[in-house]
Protein backbone atom coordinates (compact mmCIF):
# COMPACT_ATOMS: atom_id res chain seq x y z
CA UNK A 1 0.00 0.00 0.00
CA UNK A 2 1.35 3.41 -0.96
CA UNK A 3 1.84 6.40 1.58
CA UNK A 4 -1.18 7.78 0.14
CA UNK A 5 -3.71 5.01 1.27
CA UNK A 6 -1.57 4.54 4.30
CA UNK A 7 -2.48 8.51 4.76
CA UNK A 8 -6.14 8.13 3.91
CA UNK A 9 -6.49 5.23 6.17
CA UNK A 10 -4.78 7.06 8.93
CA UNK A 11 -7.33 9.83 8.64
CA UNK A 12 -9.92 7.03 8.37
CA UNK A 13 -9.38 5.84 12.20
CA UNK A 14 -7.97 2.27 10.87
CA UNK A 15 -4.51 3.52 11.99
CA UNK A 16 -4.70 5.69 15.43
CA UNK A 17 -2.35 6.44 18.66
CA UNK A 18 -3.30 8.75 21.43
CA UNK A 19 -0.84 11.40 21.00
CA UNK A 20 -1.64 11.45 17.16
CA UNK A 21 0.46 10.38 14.21
CA UNK A 22 3.56 12.38 13.13
CA UNK A 23 3.70 12.81 9.31
CA UNK A 24 7.56 12.10 8.84
CA UNK A 25 5.97 8.29 10.23
CA UNK A 26 4.97 7.86 6.72
CA UNK A 27 7.24 6.48 4.36
CA UNK A 28 6.88 5.89 0.52
CA UNK A 29 5.25 1.69 1.26
CA UNK A 30 5.19 2.05 5.11
CA UNK A 31 4.32 3.15 8.36
CA UNK A 32 6.73 4.13 11.27
CA UNK A 33 5.42 2.23 14.75
CA UNK A 34 6.73 4.15 17.62
CA UNK A 35 7.75 2.93 21.16
CA UNK A 36 4.99 3.69 23.93
CA UNK A 37 5.49 5.38 27.22
CA UNK A 38 5.68 1.58 29.24
CA UNK A 39 7.80 -1.19 28.71
CA UNK A 40 8.27 -4.83 30.57
CA UNK A 41 11.00 -6.66 31.59
CA UNK A 42 9.76 -10.15 30.63
CA UNK A 43 10.81 -13.47 31.91
CA UNK A 44 10.40 -14.97 28.02
CA UNK A 45 9.78 -14.42 24.50
CA UNK A 46 5.87 -15.27 23.77
CA UNK A 47 3.12 -15.62 21.58
CA UNK A 48 -0.60 -16.11 22.17
CA UNK A 49 -1.54 -19.77 21.18
CA UNK A 50 -5.00 -20.44 19.18
CA UNK A 51 -7.64 -22.17 21.11
CA UNK A 52 -5.56 -21.62 24.23
CA UNK A 53 -7.53 -18.46 25.43
CA UNK A 54 -3.91 -16.76 25.73
CA UNK A 55 -3.26 -13.04 24.75
CA UNK A 56 -0.84 -10.51 24.56
CA UNK A 57 -2.33 -9.24 27.99
CA UNK A 58 -2.32 -12.05 29.60
CA UNK A 59 1.03 -13.77 29.40
CA UNK A 60 2.54 -10.05 30.12
CA UNK A 61 0.35 -10.60 33.51
CA UNK A 62 1.99 -13.88 34.49
CA UNK A 63 5.57 -13.48 32.72
CA UNK A 64 6.43 -9.81 33.26
CA UNK A 65 8.93 -9.10 36.15
CA UNK A 66 8.84 -5.24 36.64
CA UNK A 67 7.26 -2.13 34.54
CA UNK A 68 9.71 0.42 33.13
CA UNK A 69 9.02 4.13 32.42
CA UNK A 70 10.20 5.07 28.92
CA UNK A 71 9.69 8.75 29.03
CA UNK A 72 12.86 9.81 30.30
CA UNK A 73 14.65 7.05 28.48
CA UNK A 74 16.08 3.53 29.92
CA UNK A 75 18.80 1.11 28.95
CA UNK A 76 17.81 -1.73 27.49
CA UNK A 77 20.61 -4.64 28.67
CA UNK A 78 21.86 -7.54 26.33
CA UNK A 79 20.22 -10.74 26.13
CA UNK A 80 17.11 -10.11 28.04
CA UNK A 81 13.69 -10.18 26.50
CA UNK A 82 11.44 -6.84 26.94
CA UNK A 83 8.10 -6.53 25.65
CA UNK A 84 6.87 -2.52 24.76
CA UNK A 85 3.41 -1.64 23.73
CA UNK A 86 3.07 0.22 20.79
CA UNK A 87 1.66 4.04 20.62
CA UNK A 88 0.08 3.05 17.33
CA UNK A 89 -3.29 0.96 17.07
CA UNK A 90 -5.10 -0.70 14.37
CA UNK A 91 -8.44 -1.25 13.24
CA UNK A 92 -8.63 -2.71 9.50
CA UNK A 93 -10.72 -3.15 7.11
CA UNK A 94 -11.64 -7.16 6.57
CA UNK A 95 -9.80 -7.25 3.31
CA UNK A 96 -6.39 -5.92 4.70
CA UNK A 97 -3.78 -7.31 6.44
CA UNK A 98 -0.14 -6.28 7.81
CA UNK A 99 3.18 -7.24 8.19
CA UNK A 100 6.21 -5.36 10.54
CA UNK A 101 9.62 -5.67 9.84
CA UNK A 102 12.91 -4.37 11.76
CA UNK A 103 14.13 -0.80 10.66
CA UNK A 104 17.52 -0.42 8.99
CA UNK A 105 18.96 1.08 12.12
CA UNK A 106 17.16 -1.54 14.65
CA UNK A 107 18.64 -4.67 12.44
CA UNK A 108 22.52 -2.22 12.21
CA UNK A 109 22.33 -2.31 15.90
CA UNK A 110 21.70 -6.35 16.24
CA UNK A 111 18.29 -5.79 17.69
CA UNK A 112 15.64 -8.60 17.43
CA UNK A 113 12.12 -6.76 17.36
CA UNK A 114 9.42 -8.10 16.61
CA UNK A 115 5.37 -7.38 16.44
CA UNK A 116 2.93 -9.31 18.27
CA UNK A 117 -0.76 -8.69 18.29
CA UNK A 118 -2.72 -9.36 20.98
CA UNK A 119 -4.03 -12.60 20.11
CA UNK A 120 -1.85 -12.86 16.72
CA UNK A 121 0.18 -16.73 16.95
CA UNK A 122 2.80 -15.13 14.30
CA UNK A 123 5.36 -13.14 14.63
CA UNK A 124 5.70 -9.60 12.58
CA UNK A 125 1.67 -10.99 10.68
CA UNK A 126 -1.13 -8.42 11.28
CA UNK A 127 -3.87 -10.69 10.65
CA UNK A 128 -7.23 -9.41 8.59
CA UNK A 129 -9.04 -7.10 9.79
CA UNK A 130 -7.45 -6.79 12.82
CA UNK A 131 -8.33 -4.36 15.85
CA UNK A 132 -6.55 -3.95 18.82
CA UNK A 133 -2.95 -3.34 19.95
CA UNK A 134 0.35 -4.27 18.98
CA UNK A 135 3.36 -5.03 21.00
CA UNK A 136 7.01 -4.83 20.32
CA UNK A 137 8.88 -8.13 21.22
CA UNK A 138 12.63 -7.31 22.28
CA UNK A 139 15.99 -8.19 22.39
CA UNK A 140 19.39 -6.40 22.06
CA UNK A 141 22.15 -8.85 20.96
CA UNK A 142 25.53 -7.11 20.82
CA UNK A 143 25.11 -3.47 22.47
CA UNK A 144 23.33 -1.43 26.04
CA UNK A 145 21.21 0.57 23.78
CA UNK A 146 18.99 3.75 25.84
CA UNK A 147 15.31 3.42 24.67
CA UNK A 148 12.70 6.12 24.74
CA UNK A 149 9.03 6.46 24.59
CA UNK A 150 8.63 7.55 20.61
CA UNK A 151 11.66 5.76 19.18
CA UNK A 152 10.38 4.05 16.20
CA UNK A 153 12.19 0.41 15.76
CA UNK A 154 9.68 -1.11 13.25
CA UNK A 155 7.65 -0.14 10.48
CA UNK A 156 4.59 -1.44 9.48
CA UNK A 157 3.34 -2.23 5.40
CA UNK A 158 -0.48 -2.56 5.03
CA UNK A 159 -1.35 -5.16 2.38
CA UNK A 160 -4.30 -6.50 0.00
CA UNK A 161 -5.44 -10.07 -0.14
CA UNK A 162 -3.65 -10.82 -3.87
CA UNK A 163 -0.45 -12.08 -3.98
CA UNK A 164 1.60 -9.11 -4.82
CA UNK A 165 5.23 -11.06 -4.98
CA UNK A 166 6.55 -10.61 -8.69
CA UNK A 167 7.25 -14.27 -10.21
CA UNK A 168 10.44 -15.50 -11.02
CA UNK A 169 9.59 -14.84 -14.95
CA UNK A 170 8.40 -11.58 -14.84
CA UNK A 171 10.94 -10.38 -12.81
CA UNK A 172 13.64 -11.39 -15.36
CA UNK A 173 12.49 -9.04 -17.42
CA UNK A 174 12.23 -6.66 -14.86
CA UNK A 175 15.51 -6.96 -15.05
CA UNK A 176 16.51 -6.20 -18.21
CA UNK A 177 14.30 -3.35 -18.23
CA UNK A 178 14.38 -1.79 -15.33
CA UNK A 179 18.22 -2.07 -14.93
CA UNK A 180 17.14 -3.63 -11.24
CA UNK A 181 20.47 -5.00 -10.38
CA UNK A 182 24.02 -3.38 -11.44
CA UNK A 183 28.08 -4.22 -10.77
CA UNK A 184 29.62 -1.82 -8.04
CA UNK A 185 30.86 0.57 -10.97
CA UNK A 186 27.58 0.77 -12.10
CA UNK A 187 26.77 -0.99 -15.07
CA UNK A 188 23.70 -3.04 -15.71
CA UNK A 189 23.75 -6.83 -14.98
CA UNK A 190 21.54 -9.01 -17.72
CA UNK A 191 19.00 -11.33 -16.07
CA UNK A 192 20.82 -14.12 -17.76
CA UNK A 193 23.93 -13.46 -15.88
CA UNK A 194 22.07 -13.56 -12.02
CA UNK A 195 20.27 -16.82 -10.11
CA UNK A 196 16.95 -15.79 -10.00
CA UNK A 197 15.32 -18.61 -7.85
CA UNK A 198 12.32 -16.88 -5.75
CA UNK A 199 13.75 -13.70 -5.80
CA UNK A 200 17.26 -12.48 -7.03
CA UNK A 201 20.40 -14.41 -5.50
CA UNK A 202 22.58 -11.50 -4.62
CA UNK A 203 26.52 -11.72 -3.28
CA UNK A 204 28.67 -10.53 -0.35
CA UNK A 205 32.01 -8.23 -1.26
CA UNK A 206 34.95 -9.18 1.17
CA UNK A 207 37.35 -7.79 -1.90
CA UNK A 208 38.84 -3.68 -1.41
CA UNK A 209 41.48 -1.53 -2.64
CA UNK A 210 44.88 -1.93 -0.30
CA UNK A 211 43.48 -2.16 2.93
CA UNK A 212 39.49 -0.88 1.82
CA UNK A 213 37.31 -1.71 4.93
CA UNK A 214 34.83 -4.16 3.68
CA UNK A 215 32.99 -5.36 6.84
CA UNK A 216 32.76 -4.80 10.63
CA UNK A 217 32.27 -6.88 13.80
CA UNK A 218 30.78 -6.17 17.00
CA UNK A 219 33.36 -5.69 19.91
CA UNK A 220 32.10 -7.22 23.44
CA UNK A 221 31.31 -5.36 26.58
CA UNK A 222 30.72 -1.71 24.81
CA UNK A 223 29.40 1.46 26.44
CA UNK A 224 25.59 2.10 26.07
CA UNK A 225 24.55 3.10 22.37
CA UNK A 226 21.89 6.27 22.59
CA UNK A 227 19.47 5.71 20.01
CA UNK A 228 18.97 9.39 19.84
CA UNK A 229 22.26 10.56 19.44
CA UNK A 230 24.08 9.98 15.99
CA UNK A 231 27.73 10.77 17.12
CA UNK A 232 29.15 8.17 18.73
CA UNK A 233 32.55 6.91 17.96
CA UNK A 234 32.85 3.93 15.89
CA UNK A 235 36.17 2.63 17.70
CA UNK A 236 34.46 1.17 21.03
CA UNK A 237 31.52 -0.43 19.53
CA UNK A 238 33.15 -2.24 16.14
CA UNK A 239 36.71 -3.49 14.84
CA UNK A 240 37.29 -3.06 11.12
CA UNK A 241 37.70 -6.55 8.56
CA UNK A 242 40.03 -5.45 5.81
CA UNK A 243 39.85 -5.95 2.15
CA UNK A 244 43.15 -7.12 2.23
CA UNK A 245 44.00 -10.25 4.44
CA UNK A 246 45.89 -13.28 4.76
CA UNK A 247 43.74 -15.30 6.03
CA UNK A 248 40.46 -16.22 5.54
CA UNK A 249 37.40 -15.03 6.81
CA UNK A 250 35.87 -17.15 9.06
CA UNK A 251 32.45 -15.91 10.79
CA UNK A 252 32.33 -17.22 14.13
CA UNK A 253 29.40 -18.70 16.40
CA UNK A 254 27.23 -15.84 17.55
CA UNK A 255 29.25 -12.88 16.45
CA UNK A 256 27.40 -10.14 14.64
CA UNK A 257 28.76 -8.48 11.29
CA UNK A 258 27.85 -6.00 8.95
CA UNK A 259 29.03 -6.64 5.36
CA UNK A 260 28.09 -5.40 2.21
CA UNK A 261 26.80 -6.76 -1.28
CA UNK A 262 28.89 -6.90 -4.34
CA UNK A 263 26.20 -5.79 -6.54
CA UNK A 264 24.03 -2.30 -6.70
CA UNK A 265 20.14 -2.86 -6.70
CA UNK A 266 17.40 -0.36 -7.74
CA UNK A 267 13.59 -0.22 -6.31
CA UNK A 268 11.49 1.53 -8.90
CA UNK A 269 8.34 3.07 -8.29
CA UNK A 270 6.06 0.61 -9.50
CA UNK A 271 7.74 -2.01 -7.41
CA UNK A 272 9.03 -2.27 -3.45
CA UNK A 273 11.30 -5.60 -1.79
CA UNK A 274 11.88 -7.35 1.16
CA UNK A 275 15.22 -9.39 2.07
CA UNK A 276 15.18 -12.85 3.03
CA UNK A 277 15.92 -13.00 6.98
CA UNK A 278 17.22 -16.46 6.40
CA UNK A 279 17.92 -19.20 3.84
CA UNK A 280 18.90 -22.49 4.48
CA UNK A 281 21.03 -22.68 1.41
CA UNK A 282 23.00 -19.62 1.54
CA UNK A 283 24.84 -21.40 4.84
CA UNK A 284 25.04 -21.42 8.29
CA UNK A 285 24.23 -17.71 8.78
CA UNK A 286 21.48 -15.37 9.41
CA UNK A 287 21.28 -12.47 7.26
CA UNK A 288 19.56 -9.00 7.37
CA UNK A 289 17.14 -8.04 10.09
CA UNK A 290 15.74 -5.59 7.91
CA UNK A 291 13.89 -7.31 5.61
CA UNK A 292 12.24 -4.21 3.74
CA UNK A 293 13.64 -1.73 0.80
CA UNK A 294 10.64 1.03 0.14
CA UNK A 295 10.10 2.60 -3.30
CA UNK A 296 12.99 4.45 -4.79
CA UNK A 297 15.95 2.63 -3.30
CA UNK A 298 18.73 3.52 -5.10
CA UNK A 299 16.74 5.27 -7.64
CA UNK A 300 18.90 8.68 -7.41
CA UNK A 301 21.94 7.32 -8.87
CA UNK A 302 23.62 4.10 -10.23
CA UNK A 303 21.79 2.09 -7.58
CA UNK A 304 22.82 1.53 -3.64
CA UNK A 305 24.71 -1.48 -2.12
CA UNK A 306 22.62 -3.14 0.39
CA UNK A 307 23.80 -3.42 4.06
CA UNK A 308 23.87 -7.06 5.25
CA UNK A 309 23.23 -7.79 9.07
CA UNK A 310 24.88 -11.24 9.63
CA UNK A 311 24.57 -13.09 12.39
CA UNK A 312 26.57 -16.77 12.35
CA UNK A 313 24.94 -19.37 13.99
CA UNK A 314 25.82 -22.90 15.09
CA UNK A 315 29.21 -23.85 13.73
CA UNK A 316 32.33 -21.58 12.16
CA UNK A 317 32.25 -20.70 8.90
CA UNK A 318 34.17 -19.77 5.83
CA UNK A 319 32.63 -16.52 3.83
CA UNK A 320 34.35 -15.49 1.07
CA UNK A 321 34.27 -12.63 -1.67
CA UNK A 322 30.87 -13.57 -4.09
CA UNK A 323 29.55 -16.02 -1.89
CA UNK A 324 25.52 -15.75 -2.71
CA UNK A 325 24.32 -14.77 0.34
CA UNK A 326 20.53 -13.46 0.34
CA UNK A 327 18.01 -12.71 -1.63
CA UNK A 328 15.57 -10.02 -2.84
CA UNK A 329 11.83 -10.52 -3.86
CA UNK A 330 10.40 -8.04 -5.29
CA UNK A 331 6.36 -6.68 -4.92
CA UNK A 332 4.28 -5.08 -7.24
CA UNK A 333 2.91 -1.51 -5.01
CA UNK A 334 -1.03 -1.35 -6.02
CA UNK A 335 -0.05 2.26 -7.65
CA UNK A 336 3.31 4.32 -7.18
CA UNK A 337 3.97 6.07 -4.04
CA UNK A 338 3.14 9.69 -4.01
CA UNK A 339 6.93 10.23 -2.24
CA UNK A 340 9.64 8.05 -2.64
CA UNK A 341 12.54 7.04 -0.59
CA UNK A 342 15.54 8.82 -1.04
CA UNK A 343 13.84 11.43 -3.62
CA UNK A 344 11.14 13.07 -1.20
CA UNK A 345 11.60 12.15 1.74
CA UNK A 346 14.86 12.59 4.30
CA UNK A 347 16.13 8.74 3.80
CA UNK A 348 19.25 7.91 5.59
CA UNK A 349 20.48 5.08 3.88
CA UNK A 350 19.78 6.30 0.08
CA UNK A 351 22.99 5.59 -2.21
CA UNK A 352 24.83 3.80 0.77
CA UNK A 353 28.17 1.72 0.52
CA UNK A 354 28.94 0.00 4.07
CA UNK A 355 27.51 1.65 6.47
CA UNK A 356 26.89 1.63 10.28
CA UNK A 357 23.83 2.20 11.38
CA UNK A 358 22.50 6.28 11.65
CA UNK A 359 23.81 6.58 15.75
CA UNK A 360 27.63 6.30 14.56
CA UNK A 361 29.54 8.72 12.88
CA UNK A 362 29.94 9.09 9.68
CA UNK A 363 33.75 7.86 8.90
CA UNK A 364 35.05 10.39 5.95
CA UNK A 365 38.99 10.48 7.32
CA UNK A 366 40.46 8.25 4.31
CA UNK A 367 43.10 6.46 7.45
CA UNK A 368 39.73 5.80 9.05
CA UNK A 369 38.17 4.46 5.86
CA UNK A 370 41.20 2.00 5.85
CA UNK A 371 40.45 0.88 9.04
CA UNK A 372 44.02 1.58 10.29
CA UNK A 373 42.39 3.19 13.52
CA UNK A 374 41.06 -0.68 14.37
CA UNK A 375 43.46 -2.14 17.18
Amino acid sequence: MPIQDLRQFAASGAITAAAGLRPAQFQPNSIDLRLGPRAYRTRCSFLPVPGARSTATSLLDEFAVYEIDLRDGYVFECNKTYLIPLCEELALPAYIWGATNPKSSAGRLDMLARVITEDGHIFDSIPHGYRGKMYLDLMTRSFPIKLREGDSLVQLRLLTGKDAVIPDDELRSLVDEHQLVRTASGIPVAAKDLEIDDGILLTVRLRGQGDETVGYVSRKSTPVVDFSRKDHPVRPYWTYIPGRRSEPLILLPEEFYIFSSNERVRIPPQMCAEMVAFDVRSGEVRTHYAGFFDSGFGMSGTGAHVVLEVRNRDMPFLLQHGQHLFRLRYFRNTEAPAALYGVDLDSHYQGQGLRLAKQFKTISDPSLQLGLWAE
